[in-house]
C-alpha cells in the first residue's frame, strides 16, 4: 500500500494542481489507507493493552499532523469500519 502511495504521489500532485492552483501540498488517499492499515495491524496483534492503545494513539497523532487525506477522520473511520467489522454483535 505504501509503495503505492508513493508512486502515486506525483501524478496525484500534478493533477491537484492543476484544479486548484493555490492548494496546498499534501498526501494522497493512500497514505491515509497506509496509516488506517498500520493502525489495524496494532489493534490485531498487539496484545497488551496499555502498549495497544499507545501505538493507537500514536497512529491517530500521525493522522493528525501528516498532511493527508481527510487527516484523523478518514484514519479513525478505517479503523472503527474494521473493529466493528470483525467484533460484530449478535
Amino acid at each position: 500500500m505504501l509503495l503505492f502511495a508513493i508512486c502515486s504521489q506525483i501524478p496525484f500532485m500534478f493533477f491537484i494542481n492543476e484544479a486548484v492552483p493555490d492548494f496546498g501540498p499534501f498526501l494522497n488517499i493512500g497514505f491515509t489507507f497506509t496509516i488506517a492499515l498500520l493502525g489495524m495491524y496494532v489493534y490485531e496483534n498487539i496484545k497488551q493493552p496499555i502498549l495497544k492503545i499507545l501505538l493507537i494513539a500514536f497512529v491517530l497523532f500521525l493522522g493528525n499532523t501528516l498532511p493527508i487525506d481527510y487527516g484523523v477522520f478518514g484514519v479513525s473511520l478505517c479503523i472503527s469500519f474494521y473493529i466493528l467489522y470483525t467484533n460484530k454483535m449478535s
